[in-house]
């Protein structure tokens, strides 16, 4: 009974922090406990915490920790669950079936990612679970936007939507039903992946309903999607010219994603920030900031932010004319965008796309910082 009263506590930090968003005393206190349910004998009670800890884990940068957490525990679990039908087994399916591409893709295994996704998605349709199925296709989703396939983002979260509406039509069942966090993140989809196309001003569109309905029905994980959402508002404004309120939305993003454990989005935020002062023309901004997000990158562990931070550090010290950093900086996000597109199976056309795009945009970057270091100059 001991184990099991220490579980709980486990799960309600755990699940204070998902829903009310990351507190570092309660994620102190979760390990804390952990050390308290180490001692006992209860095998499938401490594998079960430990699934639940993985959540923190993930949302807190330590992808591969978390990754390795679920494997580990999950397979102890299933194999004896007959023994304890008490605990919670299918969530535990859930938390591994999310939680393994999840951990990967922030890793930059994006083949890896993709193939858990699918494996996971297949199954649930196997096993008639629509809803888990349809769940499990928006976080894939996530994967697309950052493989850069914006448009198979976009027919995605029509097809799911499609699929199911929201569930303010009552009459829906359970199976059918788009829940409010999952509407508020096909929103955030839609309007992520428009900005990617250049439709800066649809993309706004998408991106105020994800925070309309985020400020007037607060839900699970709210905390974590808002980053990404702020992120795509200033990515609009910078995109149509709007610098004022761009830099303030960067800066207010910046103290929002310290206020986490999440260094992937806190790179992201420096970054940006960095790139709306460079094209403010605010030099000592952009170094500052870019600088910032190079110590959170060196640190490891963030790939996903760590090719677009090279990408920006090229054209901050590009406009500032220091060639050597600009070219050894231009060169580290090629490399970098070459060993995640090599992560995904050669010819997948995700691979092509990505490889294509991101090029693409390390190209415009490094000019783009060039050509601010001529008009400096004249």
């Amino acid at each position: 009974m001991a184990g099991e009263l220490v579980a709980l506590r486990i799960s309600s930090y755990v699940w204070r922090i998902w829903i009310g968003g990351w507190n570092e005393t309660d994620a102190r206190n979760c390990e804390l406990s952990l050390q308290d349910i180490q001692k006992g004998n209860d095998d499938l009670t401490r594998s079960w915490a430990m699934i639940e800890y993985s959540m923190i884990l993930m949302v807190s940068a330590r992808y591969r920790e978390g990754n390795e957490t679920i494997r580990r525990n999950f397979q102890a679990l299933i194999e004896r669950s007959e023994a304890r039908p008490d605990l919670n087994v299918s969530r535990a399916i859930w938390m591994a079936r999310l939680g393994i591409p999840w951990s990967l893709m922030y890793l930059g295994e994006l083949g890896a990612a993709l193939e858990e996704f699918d494996s996971g998605i297949r199954q649930y349709l196997k096993n008639g679970n629509e809803y888990g199925a349809r769940t499990l296709k928006a976080y894939r989703a996530w994967l697309l936007l950052h493989c850069m396939d914006f448009t198979g983002v976009l027919e995605e979260c029509d097809a799911i939507a499609m699929f199911a509406p929201p569930a303010i039509e009552s009459g829906l069942d359970f199976e059918k039903r788009l829940l409010p966090a999952e509407s508020r993140l096909i929103s955030a989809l839609r309007g992520l992946a428009l900005i990617g196309l250049g439709r800066y001003q649809d993309a706004a569109s998408h991106l105020r309903d994800a925070q309309r309905e985020m400020e007037r029905h607060p839900v699970i994980f709210d905390w974590y999607w808002r980053l990404s959402v702020e992120w795509g508002v200033v990515e609009v404004l910078l995109g149509t010219g709007d610098l004022v309120p761009a830099l303030a939305g960067a800066e207010k993003l910046v103290e929002t994603a310290k206020a986490t454990a999440e260094r992937t989005h806190q790179t992201l935020a420096w970054d940006l920030l960095a790139r709306v002062a460079l094209r403010r023309g605010d030099h000592d901004t952009a170094r500052h900031a870019v600088e910032k997000a190079l110590e959170l990158a060196d640190a490891g562990g963030v790939p996903l932010a760590e090719w677009r931070t090279h990408m920006t550090a090229t054209a901050v010290f590009g406009s500032l004319g220091e060639d050597r950093p600009a070219i050894r900086h231009n060169e580290l996000a090629a490399q970098l965008v070459t060993k995640l597109a090599d992560s995904l199976p050669p010819n997948h056309q995700l691979r092509n796309r990505f490889t294509s795009i991101a090029l693409h945009r390390r190209s415009f970057v490094a000019s783009d910082g060039a050509s601010r270091q001529k008009t400096k100059e004249a």
